[in-house]
């Protein structure tokens, strides 16, 4: 008997309820590619975005999510020989990964560590990777450098925290009232989100701003960043989620937030204003995204990061799961293990 997949599948536009899990014949690699048998794959906030159109290019029905893979060669398609089967590897194709066997192109892979829980291997291969390039990549920052970001008790936002520590940058952010207690234990300056006065109170603390400021919100949230700025620093958007979070037409909210995020680059002044995204990265650079995650990983096998895992999830539950992600009711990162 052939082997079954186990996928996520968004059959067309919609809310969580458009979200299913099906079974069909696993896949059979092609020329170059190989096939993994995925002992996890990471859930991400970025997975809503295709199932709400918001999506660049728009997603093409039936569509499985997933970013980041890891697990184990278990075929060989043709002409492959950078791997063999049983190898360990990690990747991040960016769609595609929430599956139980996964054809991808052997170019993409990087060698994953063995010794370490698949699970804090999918932890880290999306988030850690993208808060170090968030840094290091797009702000540039080094030690003794100052960043903030919404969401410090998010899967990114704890992330840009350890990742920070190991380059001296200091992180700053935002969170729900009710977790602002238990990040300041942990020695962290996190300000209420719920803050009517956040711009004010952010700057006072950071003595005249901060150098890189991480905005995954877009629309209205990107004037506000600005102003948390030092007069060199950099804004990096990384998201819209505003336009889905909204309650209204989110092609609307996404052109409001392009339109600021134009406004913002022709204002006079030293402060500069990026788009960021990980794929795109990906394709450019394909090199040092390969060395940016080898690092990550090399952190994670000595234990110099520890990210926190809200919950392993089984694929079966993705319908609850992107509810959780559309809400922003998690801490940590949600993974699944197929």
């Amino acid at each position: 008997m052939s082997e079954q997949n186990l996928k996520v599948v968004y059959e067309k536009l919609g809310g969580p309820d458009v979200v299913k899990a099906v079974t069909e014949p696993a896949p059979t690699p092609g020329p170059g590619q190989v096939r993994i048998r995925v002992e996890a794959a990471g859930a991400a906030y970025g997975d809503v975005l295709p199932r709400r159109g918001l999506s660049m290019p728009a997603a093409r029905f039936p569509y499985t999510p997933g970013y980041d893979v890891v697990g184990r060669v278990d075929l060989l398609g043709p002409d492959v020989t950078t791997v063999s089967v049983g190898d360990r590897v990690a990747a991040l194709p960016g769609s595609g990964g929430q599956q139980r066997y996964v054809c991808l192109d052997a170019r993409e892979l990087v060698a994953a560590p063995d010794g370490v829980a698949a699970e804090k291997i999918a932890a880290v291969t999306l988030n850690y990777l993208t808060a170090y390039q968030l840094l290091v990549r797009a702000a540039g920052l080094t030690a003794g450098k100052t960043a903030f970001v919404y969401g410090l008790a998010g899967g990114l936002g704890s992330a840009l925290v350890e990742v920070g520590r190991e380059l001296g940058v200091k992180v700053s952010g935002t969170a729900s009232a009710s977790r602002t207690d238990a990040l300041k234990r942990e020695g962290l300056t996190v300000f209420a989100r719920e803050d009517s006065d956040l711009v004010r109170t952010a700057l006072a603390a950071s003595g005249g701003g901060f150098d890189a400021v991480f905005d995954p919100l877009g629309g209205s949230s990107l004037a506000r960043s600005y102003k948390l700025l030092s007069p060199r620093g950099i804004l990096v958007m990384i998201g819209a989620a505003s336009a889905v979070q909204s309650g209204g037409n989110v092609t609307l909210g996404l052109i409001r937030t392009m339109t600021t995020l134009l406004g913002l680059k022709l204002k006079p002044g030293r402060r500069r204003v990026a788009i960021y995204a990980v794929p795109d990265f990906k394709k450019k650079h394909p090199e040092l995204f390969a060395q940016d995650l080898t690092r990550v990983f090399d952190w994670l096998s000595a234990g110099k990061i520890n990210p926190r895992i809200a919950e392993v999830a089984p694929l079966s539950e993705a319908a609850r799961v992107q509810g959780l992600l559309e809400r922003s009711g998690v801490t940590g990162k949600i993974v699944f293990k197929p």
